[in-house]
């Protein structure tokens, strides 16, 4: 199930976000738990590492229960950015050493 942050509508709330929308710019914030699974933090555009972020800490800090079931996935993606998050490494794309100071 591909997860977005987008802000839901009383209707989506109460089915579980389950409502689909044709809206083709929400395709840059998706990510699936179960395809990207393995993949590491800079195999995902800005928009994504952002809402990867966001809904790790809706799920571990805020305890929200749409990202809860995917914890272990966002764990997973982001462990080496909650090592040190100021790893330019874990920027988009294979060479982020255009951004090193």
């Amino acid at each position: 199930m591909a997860v977005s942050t987008r802000l839901l509508r009383r209707d989506e709330w109460l089915s579980g976000g389950k409502l689909k929308y044709n809206d083709p710019n929400l395709g840059i914030y998706k990510y699936d738990p179960q395809i990207d699974k393995g993949k590491l933090l800079s195999n995902f555009n800005f928009e994504q590492q952002g809402e990867l972020i966001s809904h790790y800490f809706g799920a571990k800090i805020l305890g929200v229960y749409l990202y809860l079931p995917n914890l272990s996935f966002y764990e997973s993606v982001l462990k080496e950015f909650l090592r040190n998050p100021k790893n330019a490494k874990l920027l988009p794309g294979k060479d982020a050493s255009f951004f090193k100071g």
